[in-house]
């Protein structure tokens, strides 16, 4: 595994793994979401087969160099909330 570093913070295995499965469990959340019809999506299907897509790719490992994702991990390990762009 590829090490990420974020304000000084060397991010763990662990909390790589940890933010990899909370995006899964956001991506299933909203799949779930639109089967149930807890909010309007355009076309369900076509939501369901991207949210399930990207769910795996977040459990892949594919989203791990996005900027948002390097934060939640950072919080993950920290607690710590800080802005990537000031």
């Amino acid at each position: 595994m590829k090490t990420i570093k974020f304000n000084n913070v060397e991010l763990t295995e662990e909390t790589i793994l940890k933010t990899r499965e909370y995006f899964y469990n956001v991506c299933i959340e909203c799949v779930n979401g639109a089967i149930n019809n807890e909010f309007y999506v355009n076309n369900v299907d076509n939501y369901i087969q991207f949210k399930k897509e990207d769910a795996e790719s977040y459990i892949n490992g594919e989203f791990d160099h996005v900027l948002s994702f390097i934060q939640k991990a950072y919080y993950i390990q920290t607690g710590k909330n800080i802005p990537l762009l000031k």
